[in-house]
């Protein structure tokens, strides 16, 4: 991390979703420079808490992005508005991730 830069990086992005010791690493990361934007890919949901904890500020998951494009395709087939897939996409998204999209629209 100190070879890479990360103690003047803007951002720290960790993609490898099998790697072990990704806690450790945003801990790290976190240490070298406390303001860093720390973006991370996890495997599964399960790992997600523990990558939160030592500091992401979003962890990223195959599983629950599927899952996110289920519930999109399944309301969008039952005939569901715009807005009401909208909103039905960002109250999945905080049950699986615990927390709200930053590209997600503005409450009214």
């Amino acid at each position: 991390l100190e070879a890479a830069g990360a103690a003047d990086a803007g951002t720290v992005i960790l993609t490898s979703a099998g790697m072990g010791d990704a806690a450790e690493v945003i801990r790290m990361a976190r240490g070298l420079n406390p303001k860093v934007q720390v973006l991370a890919r996890a495997a599964y949901l399960r790992d997600l808490q523990d990558m939160q904890k030592a500091g992401a500020d979003r962890v990223f998951t195959g599983e629950g992005e599927v899952a996110l494009g289920l519930v999109e395709t399944i309301l969008d087939r039952l005939g569901a508005t715009a807005e009401q897939i909208d909103r039905e996409r960002e109250r999945a998204h905080r049950e699986l991730f615990g927390q709200e999209r930053a590209d997600s629209p503005a409450k009214a």
